[in-house]
């Protein structure tokens, strides 16, 4: 899945602490993609809207691209550690 570059660095103005712990844009890219994997999906036309925690991803999936994030504390949806484990576990697995 591509990812826009300016939702790589809106995801650094919106979640400042989660981006300090990565050291790189890749690192941040998995975070992003670790969302769209498992995260809960609200909408499906004509973007696809994915809620994470309190961030809401759209997702031109004919293009199969992230497009925009933005907060949204109305729909928060929390992931167990688990779940992010899990998903983690399996991306390296994969890209390894």
């Amino acid at each position: 899945m591509k990812i826009n570059t300016s939702v790589i660095y809106k995801y650094m103005k919106l979640c400042p602490a989660s981006t300090s712990k990565c050291d790189s844009f890749a690192d941040i890219k998995f975070k992003i993609l670790r969302a769209v994997a498992i995260g809960k999906i609200m909408k499906a036309q004509p973007l696809l809207e994915i809620q994470y925690g309190n961030l809401k991803l759209n997702i031109d999936y004919k293009n199969n691209k992230v497009i925009d994030i933005e907060k949204n504390y109305k729909d928060a949806y929390e992931v167990s550690e688990e779940l992010k484990e899990e998903f983690e576990k399996e991306y390296y697995y994969i890209v390894v």
